[in-house]
């Protein structure tokens, strides 16, 4: 499930990992065009196995996406 909180964040919850990759993908498509607006990259944060957030964020170069688990 994906739930957009603001223009340049998104939550994520996986319910399978059969679909992560998908569902992750689908987070950064969403922030894309606030990322180019911005001219940053996208930080992909795992909480925990289920709980994932998306952000537009500036330490990110402008055109990446890095991944990060708390």
């Amino acid at each position: 499930m994906l739930v957009k909180t603001s223009a340049h964040s998104v939550h994520v919850t996986i319910s399978s990992a059969a679909n992560l990759e998908e569902t992750l993908n689908k987070a950064v498509d969403i922030l894309f065009r606030t990322a180019v607006a911005n001219k940053c990259g996208i930080l992909v944060t795992r909480h925990s196995h289920e709980l994932y957030t998306a952000d537009v964020h500036p330490s990110v170069p402008f055109g990446l996406t890095r991944e990060i688990s708390m």
